[in-house]
């Protein structure tokens, strides 16, 4: 998209990369660098996705400063990468409750209220696409109940 010249907005819960190693990779300073270095004008918002006001906040900010014009949302924000690591391999009857809220929260709920947002400022013009980046358990067994039983009568 920096290439084409474009205006893109990225959202992030760190502004530069942390001196320790955590889940983040890069930070939003990073990649406004690579965006701008291609010929693009990146516009870095810190946003915590786990809070649908701040996201509100955020889609009236780009329908301020771009005149309404939204042409393209990318969805690929995650944050339960440590409580997958935490309870991977373990059947899912052994894990909390709170997982689920860990892994799908900011993640599958974000994507949809962020398409939300997005989807009525595109359908004011009739206009843009909404593109969903999953990761890869919607391919493979992580915490399936079907995984976690069939592995439990097999350790009987």
């Amino acid at each position: 998209m920096g290439e084409a010249g474009a205006t893109v907005y990225i959202t992030g819960r760190s502004f530069y990369k942390p001196d320790v190693s955590t889940e983040v990779s890069d930070s939003l300073q990073e990649t406004q660098v690579a965006v701008e270095k291609t010929g693009g004008k990146c516009i870095p918002i810190q946003v915590y996705h786990s809070d649908d006001e701040q996201v509100r906040l955020l889609f009236k900010r780009i329908q301020n400063e771009q005149q309404g014009q939204l042409h393209v949302l990318v969805n690929n924000v995650f944050s339960g990468v440590q409580a997958i690591g935490d309870a991977y391999g373990q059947p899912f009857w052994k894990s909390e409750p709170s997982l689920w809220d860990a892994v799908n929260n900011v993640g599958l709920r974000s994507h949809y209220i962020t398409s939300v947002f997005a989807a009525r400022m595109m359908i004011n013009r009739s206009k843009g696409i909404i593109f969903t980046i999953s990761s890869w358990g919607s391919v493979s067994y992580i915490f399936n109940p079907a995984y976690g039983a069939g592995k439990a009568a097999t350790d009987r």
